[in-house]
């Protein structure tokens, strides 16, 4: 295993209005480094090799984010039979009564808006609070769904790939049909 160190400057029109601007940006920054591993390898055409893991940092905030691509051969991926939207899923409008009167453990929620208030009450939590919310904020950053699924009573997050996501999804739109 070698590991080889890029730098790459981005350059903005205008500032970043937050650490929390900074750290997405990251975090964008090595989704489009995943992808590109992902779909059209970023290690030369002909080289025998394969990219294993990816870690990008910024010299602002001095955080790093970083992705596995080696996955156990033996892992089956589940399936994705469902996409959320804003209050849909698969395009299915879900009734608000399901969400407003807490019907179902589990909403759905836009991840990059969630994480941005995840950056307002890291900076005003005390510190027991904080830890757990440093680490959904570290999970949200590394999922790539716009919507996800979010548990009202804890914090607990479902999105495509997760073992309980298509399962949930299911039910809910099975709750759907009954409240409609």
């Amino acid at each position: 295993m070698k590991k080889i160190k890029l730098i790459v400057e981005i350059e903005v029109e205008d500032h970043l209005n937050s650490d929390g601007d900074i750290a997405e940006l990251t975090s964008n920054v090595l989704d489009a480094i995943v992808f590109a591993a992902d779909h059209e390898g970023i290690v030369p055409e002909e080289s025998e090799t394969y990219t294993r893991k990816i870690t990008v940092s910024n010299n602002i905030t001095n955080s790093w984010y970083s992705k596995d691509l080696i996955k156990n051969v033996n892992e089956q991926k589940s399936e994705i039979l469902y996409v959320l939207s804003k209050n849909a899923i698969n395009g299915i409008e879900l009734d608000e009564d399901i969400q407003d009167n807490e019907f179902f453990e589990y909403k759905i929620i836009e991840r990059k808006d969630f994480i941005e208030t995840l950056f307002d009450w890291i900076s005003e939590a005390k510190s027991t609070d904080m830890e757990l919310m440093k680490d959904d904020l570290t999970l949200l950053l590394d999922v790539k769904d716009e919507y996800i699924l979010s548990s009202i009573n804890t914090n607990s997050y479902l999105y495509e790939g997760c073992s309980e996501f298509n399962e949930n999804c299911e039910e809910l739109l099975k709750l759907n049909e009954f409240v409609k």
